[in-house]
């Protein structure tokens, strides 16, 4: 899709956010991951990007976020922007945001 979200046109490809729920019924677990990707989802929604790609060569334009220029998958906790509710695999704890995000969010028309 692409970010931000189409306030108020409704049935279009960028109208809403959707998640899977098929990690709800594990309540050590579950829960709180589903939620992080839901809240990482809206922020998309309302105008965040990713911190780093997948990769390590795209970066969101916000100057407040860390790179991650050596992106392992397999290592991903490693990255300096890990824990980022923007990092680009999704964690139970990466919950954090930076006060560029938090002014993105907070100018979002979705918000107001």
């Amino acid at each position: 899709m692409g970010a931000p979200g189409i306030a108020g046109l409704h049935g279009t490809l960028l109208s809403g956010v959707v998640i899977s729920g098929e990690y709800m019924n594990n309540a050590d677990f579950g829960v709180r991951y589903t939620s992080v990707v839901l809240a990482h989802e809206t922020g998309h929604f309302l105008g965040l990007e990713h911190t780093s790609e997948i990769g390590g060569q795209i970066f969101d334009i916000l100057l407040d976020t860390p790179e991650c220029t050596d992106f392992n998958a397999n290592n991903p906790w490693r990255c300096p922007d890990w824990g980022n509710l923007m990092f680009p695999i999704a964690g139970p704890n990466n919950t954090a945001l930076s006060a560029a995000q938090r002014h993105v969010l907070q100018v979002s028309p979705l918000t107001k």
